[in-house]
């Protein structure tokens, strides 16, 4: 019988057009699960805001 691998999985599906849904398997230990959840969502969170900003401050430069 084969285990599960241990490298971490992203699934992304396409539900429509205009939305998708990123899923992301890893492992850890029980007790550590929410704070690991956090600390990938902060940083998830934090790289978007950023690529939101730098693609609107382009924008801006390129209209002036």
């Amino acid at each position: 019988m084969d285990l599960p691998s241990a490298a971490p999985k992203v699934i992304l599906q396409l539900t429509d057009a205009k939305e998708y849904r990123l899923s992301l398997r890893y492992t850890c230990r029980p007790n550590e699960r929410v704070k690991v959840e956090q600390a990938i969502l902060r940083g998830y969170l934090a790289r978007r805001d950023a690529a939101k900003t730098a693609v609107r401050a382009a924008a801006v430069a390129g209209t002036s």
